[in-house]
Parts: structure tokens; sequence; C-alpha cells
């Protein structure tokens, strides 16, 4: 239902900034901050650099809406062996 890309969300890990968001298996994101997301390398450089609250565009059942997250800074973040960041 994206017409110009994005990227489909397969599944969304308990506890997470996404689950938290209300982001579901099967959304598709669109966008982050209103700026267009069209694979995961778009979407990876969106998140690079952003912290606090962000708004999410996505097609959920043919539709679009938007929700919001918030991300912790990714600079003081520290990675943990076997952990996806």
């Amino acid at each position: 239902g994206a017409k110009d890309g994005g990227i489909l969300v397969s599944s969304v890990n308990e506890n997470s900034a996404a689950q938290k968001a209300g982001l579901k298996a099967g959304d598709v994101i669109t966008s982050i901050n209103g700026a267009a997301v069209r694979d995961y390398d778009d979407l990876r450089e969106k998140l690079r650099d952003v912290s606090g609250e962000i708004t999410i565009g996505i097609i959920r059942d043919k539709k679009e809406s938007t929700v919001k997250a918030t991300v912790e800074d990714t600079r003081t973040r520290t990675r943990r062996p076997g952990r996806p960041i």
C-alpha cells in the first residue's frame, strides 16, 4: 500500500520504543518527522542523530496515520553483546 516505498515492520520487540509507540507487525513506516523513508538505509539515516519524541508516519490497513515514539540519544547508548540497538 506504500506508493513511494517504506519499511515493512515484520515484528516488534517487547518493551521497545516501537512497541510503546504502538507500531505493529504489518505496518509500513513511510516517514520520520515528516521526511520520507524509502528503504532501510534511509530509515537508519533518519534515526541516526535523533533523540526525544519523534513522529513516525505509517500505513496500516491501507490507511495513513502517525504515531509518536520516544527514542534515547544514540550517541550515549551503549551496545550490549547479542542485543540489537
